[in-house]
């Protein structure tokens, strides 16, 4: 439904549909401590939730603060939605500051004041210059946010709380939320050794996913993230996965690639 009505909006005039869904959606994954409300039928309205702000960047920045302390509360299995959802609005909304800053205008309201508390998700309105900050945000900003912005506290908190839970997440939803967090930080000046926790815990790793991460953020980071004792460490795993018996043959001759391409 949610894909019907993103396709609906891009040649229908108003926003009424839209913002009505949100505003559905919203009061749904707000019902995180309501007991008996399904687990289910929350995670799948963070995902659409999530659809829509992939469809139309920086829709739900404003509401940011309240999806933080959302993530936060929530206990339960479908945990990782909702930081999943966290973190792909904490990406544009971050890209959204910096358009500001690119196009002359000081971002309103601040970054630390929508982590600190946002607009309620009881709000129905939409911003009303969405769509086309949603183009510009799609075409990807040319510089990062200024100092005082990329080095708030509130940033860096919210930012440690998502790869703090990283043993969470499933890995396809491991994969996304990093490819968010690594989205956010090119725009700041948090350093890269955020992601040291997550490298050194899925460098002896057998679920490919998770193992081509680490390789993801060697190749990205180089030097920066990765000791020469680190990279020893992913050469040595290469050739145990490649040797190893019980995995599968099209696993083994993946890692010997590896093997033969890692810089000796």
């Amino acid at each position: 439904m949610t894909s019907i009505l993103i396709e609906m909006e891009a040649v229908v005039e108003g926003d009424y549909l839209l913002s009505e869904l949100v505003q559905i959606l919203s009061e749904v994954v707000e019902k995180v401590e309501t007991e008996g409300y399904h687990h289910l039928v929350r995670a799948t309205a963070c995902d659409c939730l999530r659809e829509i702000e992939l469809a139309f960047p920086g829709i739900l920045s404003s509401k940011l603060g309240h999806f933080y302390a959302l993530s936060q509360a929530e206990n339960s299995h479908i945990f990782q939605h909702y930081l999943l959802l966290l973190s792909t609005v904490l990406d544009y909304t971050v890209k959204k500051c910096v358009l500001a800053v690119e196009l002359g205008h000081t971002p309103d309201p601040a970054l630390s004041e929508l982590l600190s508390q946002g607009e309620s998700l009881r709000e129905s309105s939409l911003p009303a210059d969405f769509r086309e900050n949603a183009d510009l945000l799609l075409s990807k900003p040319s510089s990062v946010l200024e100092r005082e912005g990329s080095e708030s506290p509130e940033l860096r908190r919210a930012v440690s709380f998502i790869l703090t839970h990283y043993q969470l997440l499933t890995p396809p939803c491991l994969a996304l939320t990093l490819h968010n967090v690594l989205s956010t930080i090119e725009f700041t000046s948090l350093s890269p050794m955020i992601f040291k926790g997550v490298m050194l815990h899925y460098q002896p790793c057998q679920e490919l996913l998770c193992f081509h991460l680490v390789l993801c953020l060697k190749w990205r980071f180089g030097d920066d993230i990765c000791s020469q004792v680190d990279a020893d460490s992913i050469h040595f795993w290469f050739t145990q996965m490649a040797a190893h018996p019980s995995l599968p043959h099209h696993q083994r001759e993946l890692m010997l690639s590896y093997f033969l391409e890692w810089p000796h």
